[in-house]
């Protein structure tokens, strides 16, 4: 039998992600925030709608690092921006060792104050807004990646079908594409579907500029110009080893170089200029730091404990009961923990 089609459902819109560079000494581990929050790492985006928070470093410059926010929706990150919170992010997030000596300075003034300006930048926002090109499946952004950036001069968003042309023009190029080392991933299992991230640049940060050049006025008369920022990001590790040694000996391969620039060309036109980084990834650990935790003890450790507890009685029946060749229970895991959390 034949089931009706059912109604056509929307894939949900993926995260937003901005991407905040700054100066991180190599020695030090995670950013340093002036002001105690009860989460030491997340700080000022503690109990933020924040999907996930990773800290980025360049491979090639390690005290270059990128503080990379997934948000829920584009509203979510525009509240932060004008919130206070988002002052202390980014005064604690010092873009050269100049400014962090500067920002060090400022360390005594309240956050309220109007009057306690930030860091002198470059006059362009600290934040680079990446949204997915597509709403299908990828998998996260983290661990060793390869940031290939184009420009094409039009003027686009993702709801008219000149950003389709152009990002299926893109995203059909490179396919295919497998740098070299890849034989590594492929070892691994690594689902060609899932190798890849394709983002374009919603809102442009100074280092767009700094790559791809500033984009001149217009003359009376003139369309305004504008250019669109799509970017293929290659993941090359699998969350359960890092690839260092197959990714770093890709990068010091010419012949590896110049497969990338033979695969950049075939996206010329529509792209006119196109730039390479690479990165480390790692997510940014979420904790709360209070006695009752470095105790091991405490109402959430207690209820997490419990949770484990039923968990097992749980799984303790199942066996018995499949024993006593009664009815498989169909029941998924996060179910399993449903009924174990209503006791």
């Amino acid at each position: 039998m034949v089931r009706p089609r059912g109604k056509y459902r929307p894939l949900p819109e993926k995260p937003l992600i901005t991407w905040t560079r700054f100066y991180l000494p190599r020695d030090q581990e995670w950013p340093v925030w002036t002001v105690d929050h009860d989460d030491i790492h997340a700080g000022p985006l503690t109990r933020l709608p924040c999907l996930r928070l990773g800290l980025a470093r360049m491979v090639d410059k390690p005290d270059q690092a990128a503080y990379i926010i997934e948000w829920y929706t584009q509203q979510d990150f525009k509240n932060f921006e004008s919130s206070p919170a988002c002052v202390e992010f980014l005064r604690n997030l010092p873009e050269s060792a100049a400014s962090e000596e500067s920002s060090s300075r400022l360390e005594h003034l309240n956050l309220d104050d109007e009057s306690a300006p930030l860091p002198k930048s470059s006059g362009k926002s600290r934040f680079r807004v990446y949204k997915h090109s597509t709403r299908l499946p990828t998998r996260e952004l983290e661990g060793l990646v390869t940031l290939t950036a184009f420009s094409v001069p039009a003027k686009i968003d993702d709801n008219d079908s000149r950003f389709l042309e152009i990002s299926r023009a893109l995203e059909a190029k490179f396919s295919a594409f497998r740098p070299q080392g890849y034989t590594w991933l492929t070892k691994h299992g690594a689902s060609n579907r899932f190798i890849c991230i394709w983002l374009w640049v919603l809102e442009e940060d100074s280092w767009v500029e700094e790559k791809f050049g500033t984009l001149k006025q217009s003359q009376p008369g003139e369309d305004d110009p504008s250019r669109a920022i799509l970017c293929h990001i290659f993941l090359w590790s699998r969350g359960y080893a890092e690839p260092h040694k197959e990714e770093e000996a890709s990068a010091a391969d010419p012949q590896a170089r110049e497969s990338w620039e033979r695969r950049a060309a075939l996206v010329m036109p529509p792209a006119t200029a196109w730039v390479q980084e690479r990165w480390d990834i790692r997510q940014v650990p979420r904790f709360e730091a209070s006695s009752s935790e470095e105790e091991g003890e405490g109402p959430e450790w207690e209820e997490e404990l419990e949770d484990r507890r039923r968990l097992e009685e749980f799984r303790a029946q199942t066996e018995r009961r499949k024993t006593s060749n009664d009815a498989k229970p169909q029941c998924s895991y996060s179910a399993a923990m449903q009924v174990c959390r209503r006791g």
